[in-house]
């Protein structure tokens, strides 16, 4: 349609040209459409967050009130001992909170409620980013309104990775390799910050912009600052993926100084803790690391095997760890068999496989020598990494059961997935019953 106006300056016609009407609404009705959807993500993903936040604070302080178990009290004297001195370990960034809010006071009822606000924060964070990864991967979602069954689905099954732990054995923790962990600060503390960076760089993979480099980079820093662990596999994994998908041109270049910057803040810390190693920072120069093919996961299973005297030597091996990996990958497992080639290909569940698959072989393969040869200190990147690939698969499989009706694949994957869920409340309950979390 055009319009003829009359110029005021030049005497001459000016003509607008407008589109048509119908097509200028249907355009405003999407961009309406996609700016409610966007609310909607951000308000599912909040409530989500904040439902976690809530459930794993009641968590952690009844932990503390009845005093289970756990790895806090050892990170507690790290906490004390920097506010002392002021030296860290290399990954601070718990203590350093830990002591911020508990008022820099080393009462053991500050640092108590300090820890159970800190932790609750970072599970609720971790829920928080991956409901709103779920949601964002699949757009479709956009077409129904906030009360619908699909979009309520996906928010809960999001939220519910929290719970995921592995099937039991022998011991419910030790050997295995659950997708989450409640007796580790600094492992819980890392989980939002690993995921934002598994986030931030596979959207660099998609689009290739540089800010989300600058995201990855700050992510990466405080990777590192928690816990180096999916540092570990992120710098082995991503320049790779960005060599296969750009090909030798700029983006792949500028992805590998991205790791190599994130390299050398884990070179620094590698050098303050195991070289420098000043007094408090947790090791001496005694410790380091070593390729130990299955040192450490023959010291896990051995700790209830052995005493049920069910192998000879090593021979256990060959039938606990297979045994294990069923028992932590039931789901991932049944999700990709099962799936179909819509969830196989999906580049975000093939980027998250490639990064649980270094996490898994940095378990099997590294140990650490000295004081630390016992705390198996590497099996944390193959936890944080299986969390990030069930949330990857989570997203696929919402993504792929868009259409098509019910069927017995989908049903065994949902079975297997609620499965890992529920023994996730039976481990809790099992911690508090019996106050171990082995």
């Amino acid at each position: 349609m055009r319009y003829h106006l009359p110029s005021a300056f030049y005497g001459e016609m000016l003509t607008i040209q407008t589109e048509p009407a119908g097509e200028h609404n249907s355009r405003t009705s999407v961009r309406i459409r996609r700016n409610q959807w966007k609310k909607q993500v951000r308000k599912a993903a909040l409530v989500g967050g904040a439902f976690a936040f809530l459930i794993s604070a009641a968590i952690f302080f009844g932990s503390l009130s009845k005093n289970l178990t756990s790895d806090f009290h050892s990170e507690w004297i790290f906490t004390r001992s920097g506010m002392q001195n002021w030296i860290f370990p290399g990954n601070f960034l718990f203590y350093v909170l830990n002591a911020v809010f508990a008022g820099f006071s080393s009462n053991w009822i500050d640092l108590r409620l300090s820890l159970v606000f800190v932790l609750a924060v970072a599970v609720g964070t971790k829920v928080w980013l991956s409901a709103k990864y779920v949601l964002t991967e699949n757009d479709w979602l956009d077409s129904e309104s906030p009360s619908s069954v699909p979009l309520v689905i996906a928010t809960i099954a999001s939220g519910l990775c929290m719970f995921a732990v592995s099937f039991p054995g022998p011991n419910r923790y030790l050997g295995q390799i659950p997708a989450n962990v409640w007796h580790n600060a600094t492992t819980i503390v890392l989980m939002p910050f690993a995921v934002g960076l598994f986030w931030a760089s596979l959207l660099y993979l998609r689009t290739a912009s540089t800010k989300y480099l600058w995201w990855s980079l700050w992510l990466g820093a405080l990777n590192i600052a928690a816990k180096p662990s999916f540092v570990m596999c992120f710098v082995c994994v991503f320049p790779v993926a960005a060599l296969v998908h750009f090909g030798w041109r700029k983006e792949t270049w500028r992805a590998w100084a991205l790791t190599i910057s994130v390299g050398i803040v884990l070179g620094a810390q590698y050098f303050y803790v195991y070289v420098a190693a000043p007094s408090g920072s947790r090791l001496g120069t005694s410790s380091g690391s070593s390729i130990a093919p299955f040192k450490v996961w023959d010291l896990f299973l051995s700790y209830r095997y052995g005493e049920l005297g069910l192998f000879v030597g090593n021979a256990h091996l060959l039938t606990a760890v297979p045994i294990a990996l069923l028992r932590s990958y039931a789901f991932p497992l049944a999700a990709l068999v099962l799936g179909g080639a819509t969830v196989r290909r999906n580049r975000a569940v093939q980027y998250a496989l490639a990064l649980a698959a270094v996490g898994l072989a940095q378990y099997a393969i590294l140990a650490e020598s000295g004081p630390a040869a016992a705390n198996g200190n590497f099996t944390w990147a193959a936890i944080v990494t299986q969390y990030i690939l069930f949330v990857a698969l989570v997203a696929a499989i919402v993504s792929a059961w868009r259409s098509g009706g019910w069927s017995i694949r989908r049903g065994i994957i949902a079975l297997v997935f609620f499965a890992q869920v529920f023994e996730g409340f039976i481990y809790l309950a099992h911690w508090f019953a019996t106050g171990s979390f082995d």
